[in-house]
């Protein structure tokens, strides 16, 4: 399943993304334009802050996205606190 995929707005999607994150086969979530891979969605919604701070196209729905996958990892409450408070 993908999160995101790279697009401009109106090719293919509604929307404009630098940057194209997805669960990997092989385990893990990847951020295939960096070749990044870590285990949890806490994680990779870190990686994804640093895409921000870049200012990379990110859209609006990917953290959320990833912090509602979030839920079924070990300790998910405490990833969701951290993040809120950000």
């Amino acid at each position: 399943m993908s999160y995101v995929r790279w697009s401009s707005p109106g090719k293919p999607w509604d929307y404009d993304s630098d940057i194209y994150i997805y669960d990997d086969t092989g385990g893990g979530i990847t951020c295939c334009g960096c070749q990044f891979n870590v285990p949890t969605h806490a994680e990779m919604i870190d990686h994804v802050k640093e895409h921000i701070e870049k200012r990379d196209a990110v859209p609006v729905f990917v953290i959320r996205n990833l912090m509602e996958c979030q839920c079924d990892e070990p300790g998910h409450l405490d990833g969701i606190e951290r993040h809120m408070r950000q």
